[in-house]
């Protein structure tokens, strides 16, 4: 029988954006308010791999947009809905397949907003949005990624996330995530980050020590 592979290729490394730059001076704040409404979270769902973390921080909020078809389109549209500069934004990395910024406002309200781009298999487009997550929890609630690496002990894999690189850790979750619907890790093959990542689970696949439901932490 032909092995069926899930390729991921290309770059699924997050975008970030950064309130300061070494070269150019970057102004305190990226807009003047933020208005919340249903689409702002105040805790941050792994839904594949089953646990809820909370952003304990007052006035941080995570908002995670429906998937895409343009990704540069998305972005000019949001950024004008939030009264953003484009100018005001710095990139470390011209990610193409997901977005995750954060944005700090003069009413002192801070958001990391998700955008990832569509695909025809539903699979990779939820991974995405979970690659994101973890670049959202790196910066939103950092105490949680212990939470997030105690639940990966949970359900059968013995890695600490914090002894990775952010974007390491956060293909980690992206091809756990992946495997987690039913995918081998075997039949799993792309870009050196993404082998990497399925290495390190197979090298620390484990017997679960709790059920694999989901774990609620509150809010």
């Amino acid at each position: 029988m032909k092995q069926i592979k899930i390729v991921l290729v290309a770059t699924l490394a997050t975008v970030g954006a950064l309130t300061g730059c070494e070269k150019k001076r970057q102004p305190k704040y990226h807009g003047q308010s933020l208005r919340i409404d249903h689409r702002y979270e105040r805790a941050i769902s792994f839904e594949l791999i089953g646990v809820d973390i909370p952003i304990k921080k007052e006035n941080v909020f995570i908002r995670i947009d429906d998937p895409v078809e343009d990704i540069e389109r998305h972005q000019t549209d949001l950024f004008r809905e939030l009264g953003i500069e484009p100018l005001e934004i710095v990139y470390t990395n011209p990610a193409m397949h997901g977005r995750q910024v954060f944005l700090e406002f003069a009413d002192g309200r801070k958001c990391s907003f998700i955008w990832v781009l569509k695909n025809s298999d539903d699979r990779i487009t939820r991974i995405r949005t979970e690659h994101e997550k973890y670049h959202s929890l790196s910066k939103l609630a950092p105490e949680g990624i212990h939470i997030l690496s105690t639940r990966l002990r949970n359900i059968g894999f013995d890695i600490d996330l914090s002894k990775h690189d952010e974007e390491l850790a956060a293909t980690i979750v992206e091809i756990l995530s992946l495997h987690l619907m039913g995918v081998p890790l075997g039949e799993i093959s792309g870009s050196e980050l993404t082998v990497k990542a399925k290495e390190i689970l197979t090298e620390n696949h484990v017997e679960p020590i709790a059920p694999a439901d989901r774990v609620e932490r509150g809010r």
